[in-house]
């Protein structure tokens, strides 16, 4: 039997539906993998990353922190997440969340305390990501430990301080030897 006109462009388009949706599908699942790859290799390197990432919601809740916080802080995740992020950082409000409002980029360098009681001095950087309804206003960045770079700047400076006055001396004893 031949079939009319009609029904052989009907099986045309049906075949070619059912090959694009193939096609598609497949394109589809290639790109979710890939997805999913970059998404993990992301979380590794949150998970992994020496300085603390941040995110704060519109109360300045913390809503996540990664591992970094328990050498900075001494503290875990769990135990931050859902505290407000001035408990842990008294400055925060007064010095940096006035600066968010543009929504550049800002950084400050703060000092808090260790769990352990020891000093940490920090640069805490970030930005307001979403404001619009008080729900959807979100904070993100990163603090990192200043810490050895702050001593090292010291002692710079106290030793800079102790040559300048060891020169002083020395002027003065040049200058004493010279009246005698």
């Amino acid at each position: 039997t031949v079939l009319p006109a009609d029904s052989l462009m009907w099986l045309v388009s049906v075949g070619t539906f059912f090959f694009l949706s193939t096609v598609l599908i497949t394109a589809l699942s290639v790109l979710i993998r890939a997805i999913e790859i970059s998404g993990n290799e992301f979380k590794l390197m949150v998970r992994h990353a020496t300085d603390i990432i941040w995110k704060l919601d519109a109360d300045l809740k913390i809503t996540f922190v990664n591992a970094a916080v328990i050498k900075v802080f001494g503290i875990t995740e769990k135990e931050m997440i859902g505290q407000p992020i001035t408990r842990f950082i008294d400055d925060f409000k007064y010095r940096f969340l006035p600066r968010l409002h543009d929504r550049s980029p800002h950084s400050y360098e703060s000092r808090i305390h260790h769990a352990d009681g020891t000093q940490v001095d920090i640069e805490i950087s970030g930005i307001q990501l979403a404001a619009g309804s008080r729900d959807s206003t979100i904070y993100q960045g990163m603090i990192r430990d200043i810490t050895p770079q702050k001593k090292e700047a010291r002692e710079k400076k106290q030793m800079q301080e102790k040559l300048s006055k060891a020169q002083k001396l020395e002027g003065l004893g040049i200058l004493a030897g010279s009246v005698a």
